[in-house]
């Protein structure tokens, strides 16, 4: 039986002011943001990376702008240990931009891999329903709002799974 993950569901859910104090002492992903001059999406880098952090062991790459750097996407890569699939680590990306009055947007993808065949990874998201396939082999399926799950079929027996989450 497979234990699906949904690694961004609820992780960014509270309010920015509230979680940045309810929070105390940044994360170490949240402090090397705030020391490149991010400052309007701290509070969602940083429940993101609690809530991660909580959980895995997690290695970062963080993408901004040099010149006016609170004001343009951030990019965070990260490559989360163990994986929920149970096979080798996840590949997570997360892209924050500020907009206006203060609030950040916040789009989450995980890349995993898994030994069993992607109807069963499908099987294994319950509160996911299909929905289709973006062209022939690689399988959609929705919660029901802003995320999806894209299962592509990996050689005769395994798959990844790319989940992507849009916070608006």
């Amino acid at each position: 039986m497979i234990r699906a993950a949904v690694l961004a569901a609820g992780l960014l859910a509270a309010a920015p002011a509230a979680a940045q104090q309810a929070g105390g002492e940044l994360s170490a992903i949240a402090q090397a943001a705030a020391q490149r001059g991010i400052r309007t999406c701290l509070p969602a880098i940083d429940r993101l990376a609690k809530n991660l952090s909580a959980s895995f062991d997690i290695g970062i790459f963080l993408f901004n702008q040099v010149e006016r750097p609170d004001s343009g996407l951030v990019s965070i890569s990260m490559e989360l240990s163990p994986a929920p699939s149970g096979a080798g680590s996840a590949y997570v990306s997360a892209s924050f931009v500020p907009v206006g009055d203060a609030a950040c947007q916040v789009m989450v993808e995980s890349t995993m891999y898994w030994t069993n065949r992607c109807v069963t990874v499908g099987v294994g998201y319950q509160n996911y329903q299909v929905v289709g396939t973006l062209l022939k082999e690689i399988g959609i399926l929705s919660d029901g709002g802003t995320q999806r799950l894209f299962l592509v079929p990996a050689g005769t027996s395994g798959c990844v799974s790319v989940e992507k989450s849009v916070y608006f």
